[in-house]
């Protein structure tokens, strides 16, 4: 089996890109919601509350990238 180095790479970029987004917007609200902050008046915890949620969310789009890739070669060898 073969694989494709820039369609790896598109699709781990293609999941973070996905995966990013949703996580910090949802990691905002959550914590907005729970502890009702404003985040005008925490700038540094809005700051450090986002790249959390950026990491994580850049951790779950590898993760499913790395699920993809998984199961195609999984695929691959029971096909081949």
């Amino acid at each position: 089996m073969t694989v494709d180095r820039h369609g790896v790479w598109l699709l781990i970029a293609a999941c973070c890109a996905v995966a990013v987004p949703l996580a910090v917007a949802g990691e905002l609200h959550r914590v907005a919601a729970r502890e009702h902050v404003r985040w005008r008046e925490s700038r540094l915890r809005l700051i450090a509350t986002c790249a959390d949620a950026a990491l994580t969310g850049a951790a779950i789009g590898m993760a499913v990238a790395f699920g993809a890739l998984t199961v195609a070669a999984i695929f691959e060898r029971v096909s081949g």
